[in-house]
């Protein structure tokens, strides 16, 4: 039949009594002509081509492609308004992944047909075959469409954002460089789906993503909602945590200290915990640094009470400082609390540590607490770790040490952080005569497979003077030295060097 034989304007009889697109939207009268509603809403005929849901008269051509793009695209916003009149099925526009998909395998398939109604037919059956459901079409559509925005995937965001790491990374993108309204948009459908995307790893990312956006606005609503949730349960919940932690560090300090007393009488069950531990390390860390930048600015009444703030938490540090550092989460909030805290709060954190330091010395965790103190502790701090090592019972102690597999990481942070005085001593120690093998200390640990490691740090940071004592106390032994592969390399890597 020959489409052009029936005028494109025909309205269809079902959109003329206001019923919508009858007979699947084939016009009872003219079979060979096809009006589709974008939207499957009724039209009356006053409403002809109402942009946000237009009605076009299509040939037959169309016939079994539009049916099935508004199936699946209908009230998502995707497809522009349709052009009036009878146009060959190459030029329909149902999008790159459509066009590419389908129309190619349609043309492929009936390259030899002549029937262009048998065409259309099975071109139909192909997309009902391979229908996707609106959430696969919105995913579609961003990957597809470089120019898409937050607005065409309306109703959809949250199950986009959990679905795919590349639509995620869309909704990221059009967060950072989108408008204020696409960020609303986002915020909006965040805040009803509050309780899910916090427990999703990619729902966690784009509550992140929203929190570090330049909205003081938007950071409010999203802090009112954690405080429903409960701050608590989002720092012991693997995701949650991190959602936390980006809270820390972009919130304004009233915000802050609002939310990190809700850790009140919860501090040791946050640090024994593998995800609350990071959150404690961060609010000692933010809270710190937001003093220090008050204090910078000449605001001592800030800082002081930011200070004041974290009190709580480094109060419970320091009450169970022992059981804490040997702990492989409570070392690091430890360690935290050495490296951020005001000078006040370090130095009781510091005093308790050393209370404790001998047992510290020798534990697998503890060891790095020690090394901390080393760090950032005063001289005197250092004289109290350096009696431990040099004035122990026996003359070996010095040699037990650099033999342990962890109090040798904390004699060698000694040397290299000690005072010319300090690393001179450790030196002159190593440097002593045993009585029971008439040899230095020095030869026995070269020997060692860990002690040895002390020996390189001690000619490593020693004085000139100092270095080319020890060297020439480890060749006078060089025979004995030379059968063991450790002592051999002190020799390769220094001897040449001192001669």
């Amino acid at each position: 039949m020959n489409m052009a034989a029936f005028p494109v304007s025909t309205p269809c009889h079902g959109c003329i009594n206001g019923m919508g697109c009858s007979n699947n939207g084939f016009c009872a009268s003219n079979p060979d002509m096809f009006y589709a509603s974008y939207c499957g809403l009724p039209h009356q005929s006053s409403m002809a081509f109402p942009p946000s849901c237009p009605t076009a008269p299509l040939s037959y051509d169309y016939a079994s492609w539009y049916p099935i793009l508004c199936q699946h695209y209908g009230g998502l916003g995707f497809l522009p308004q349709l052009p009036v009149g009878p146009f060959p099925y190459e030029s329909f526009y149902c999008g790159p992944y459509l066009q590419h998909q389908y129309q190619g395998q349609w043309k492929g398939k009936n390259r030899k047909s002549k029937n262009k109604r048998h065409q259309n037919v099975e071109c139909a059956q192909l997309l009902m075959e391979k229908s996707c459901s609106p959430l696969e079409s919105a995913i579609t559509l961003i990957k597809a469409n470089p120019d898409a925005t937050l607005f065409s995937i309306d109703g959809l965001i949250v199950e986009v954002a959990t679905a795919d790491d590349g639509a995620l990374h869309f909704i990221q993108g059009r967060i950072q460089v989108g408008s204020e309204q696409e960020r609303r948009l986002v915020l909006t459908a965040a805040l009803m789906s509050f309780g899910m995307l916090w427990r999703d790893y990619r729902g966690s990312r784009m509550l992140q993503e929203l929190l570090t956006s330049d909205s003081p606005e938007i950071k409010k609503e999203l802090i009112v909602a954690f405080h429903k949730e409960g701050p608590l349960n989002l720092s012991l919940h693997k995701h949650g945590c991190r959602v936390i932690q980006t809270a820390i560090t972009s919130i304004d300090d009233r915000d802050l200290t609002e939310l990190i007393s809700k850790f009140r009488g919860h501090v040791l069950a946050l640090i024994h915990d593998p995800n609350g531990n990071h959150v404690v390390q961060r609010i000692i860390e933010a809270v710190s640094d937001h003093a220090k930048s008050a204090k910078a600015k000449e605001d001592d009444q800030l800082a002081s009470d930011l200070t004041d703030q974290l009190q709580f938490m480094i109060d419970d540090v320091i009450e169970h400082v022992e059981s804490l550092s040997i702990h492989s989460y409570g070392c690091r909030v430890v360690q935290r609390a050495l490296e951020f805290c005001a000078e006040e709060q370090k130095n009781a954190v510091l005093s308790a540590i050393l209370s404790c330091r001998e047992k510290l010395m020798k534990d697998k965790y503890g060891n790095y607490v020690l090394q901390q103190t080393i760090v950032t502790g005063e001289e005197s701090t250092r004289d109290v770790i350096l009696s431990s090592i040099t004035k122990r019972s026996g003359e070996e102690s010095l040699l037990s040490l650099s033999k342990h597999k962890y109090a040798s990481n904390v004699v060698e942070k000694l040397i290299q952080y000690g005072s010319s005085r300090q690393r001179e001593t450790i030196v002159n120690e190593l440097l002593n005569t045993r009585e029971k093998s008439n040899v230095c200390i020095a030869i026995d640990m070269a020997k060692d497979n860990i002690a040895n490691y002390v020996i390189k740090t001690a000619i490593e940071c020693a004085r000139a003077d100092q270095k080319k004592q020890i060297m020439e106390e480890l060749s006078r032994n060089l025979i004995e030295l030379a059968k063991y592969p450790q002592a051999t390399y002190i020799f390769n890597k220094e001897f040449t060097s001192v001669k």
